[in-house]
């Protein structure tokens, strides 16, 4: 389970989005991908309908909108992270110590679970979908 406070236990002034269940947000995501009319409009209500249980609500107080884009295989699509999260991980965040890690990392690498790599898939493609890349 990701922790949204591990930011601010790192240094960092905006918590992050609390996943509870991050093999069920990836396969989520590969829903959403492989069949668009799955997903929820652009309306934080329905998104909240689809998400229950599986990430914490109420979100971050900073975030208030939900936007859903999927790019085509002929696009790359480069998605920034918000100004703010950027200057605030490369302004806060101490040069060494415990970096800000969703569990399954050290599970994999450490623990050696997850090592089914189409399982392995289903928790990062959550993780990178969701994480702002912060």
């Amino acid at each position: 389970m990701a922790d949204r406070n591990k930011r601010i236990r790192a240094g960092l002034n905006y918590e992050g989005i609390e996943v509870l269940q991050p093999f069920e947000l990836g396969v989520k995501f590969i829903e959403w991908s492989l069949d668009p009319s799955s997903r929820p409009p652009d309306d934080m209500d329905k998104f909240k309908e689809q998400m229950d249980g599986i990430i914490q609500f109420p979100l971050p107080r900073y975030i208030t909108k939900v936007k859903i884009i999927q790019a085509d295989l002929d696009t790359l699509v480069i998605r920034l992270p918000p100004k703010e999260l950027v200057e605030d991980t490369t302004t806060n965040l101490p040069p060494a110590g415990d970096y800000p890690l969703p569990d399954f990392y050290a599970e994999r690498l450490i623990d050696h679970q997850h090592l089914d790599n189409r399982e392995f898939f289903r928790f990062r493609i959550g993780d990178y979908t969701i994480a702002n890349c912060v």
